[in-house]
């Protein structure tokens, strides 16, 4: 009887330990680092004007640039650069759910509306819940931004 008490303190719990030893995380292929939930970047993202009135249309993404589907409202920030200069941001109040469509218009101001035409850039920039976003010129591939002159 000492003997087998002996071996159900010794053994079994040794064998336990090479059996999860054996079994892994569970988890396929390489370790992968912490995701930051960065929304997936806009692709469709269109311009019109009328008059002094520049309206931009876009579809929000449903995944983040892990491929895993957006949960919530996503923060949008919105803004123009001018041909040479820097980005102003013109828009940063802005929701909109995971495919939903993205719509903001804008009135020029009047050193912009005036004169002769130039070329604007728009950009959407999509934020996750801490903030973080994906800068314009870090986005796969360099998407071209939307010019109006």
């Amino acid at each position: 009887m000492r003997t087998a008490h002996r071996w159900v303190q010794t053994a079994l719990p040794a064998a336990l330990a090479i059996g999860l030893v054996l079994t892994g995380c569970g988890t396929p292929g390489a370790p992968m680092p912490p995701s930051l939930k960065l929304p997936a970047p806009v692709t469709d993202l269109s311009a019109a004007r009328a008059g002094e009135q520049i309206s931009l249309a876009w579809t929000m993404p449903k995944k983040n640039t892990d491929k895993l589907l957006l949960k919530g409202n996503v923060a949008v920030r919105v803004c123009r650069k001018k041909e040479g200069g820097a980005c102003a941001l013109v828009a940063s109040d802005l929701e909109f759910a995971p495919g939903a469509g993205g719509a903001f218009t804008e009135t020029l101001p009047p050193a912009l509306a005036a004169g002769a035409p130039r070329k604007l850039a728009y950009f959407v920039e999509l934020t996750n819940r801490n903030g973080s976003r994906m800068q314009p010129w870090c986005w796969p591939g360099r998407r071209p931004p939307v010019w109006q002159t």
